[in-house]
């Protein structure tokens, strides 16, 4: 019953808001809704129809990561997902840090490490990025 409630407290947001950011945090509410409910495909359509130019693009990259990771146990897909962080931003360091943060997650050591060093040389020398890359160097 809580369940249906919250369907349909999502509906009549839906038709209150008409603004792609409202939308979008709409659909977020409602992909996690959907996880609850054990239906990761349905979370996972809903996720990949959020559009890049969306201020909610990354966040909801990560959440698709984090689905592949934990319900598919796709640990490729997990990657991809940083991957395409990078290929949409390839100058930001903080996706750099993230798919090195994803390497070191699934045990691939030596890829976290290509990319922390990637991140690092695209920084002016960032003591706590240098102090990240260290301590994958002795993992």
């Amino acid at each position: 019953e809580q369940m249906e409630n919250a369907k349909q407290l999502m509906s009549r947001a839906r038709s209150m808001f008409q603004g792609q950011n409202e939308l979008i945090l709409i659909r977020l509410s409602e992909v996690r809704m959907l996880l609850k409910q054990g239906e990761v495909d349905a979370a996972l359509n809903s996720l990949h129809g959020i559009p890049s130019t969306s201020s909610y693009y990354m966040r909801s990259r990560l959440l698709i990561a984090d689905i592949y990771l934990k319900h598919k146990r796709n640990k490729k897909m997990y990657i991809d997902c940083f991957q395409q962080l990078i290929k949409s931003n390839p100058n930001d360091i903080h996706c750099q840090l993230l798919l090195g943060d994803a390497y070191m997650n699934i045990q691939r050591t030596t890829d976290g490490i290509y990319a922390y060093e990637q991140a690092l040389m695209m920084s002016d020398y960032d003591e706590k990025l240098a102090l990240k890359f260290g301590r994958a160097l002795i993992a």
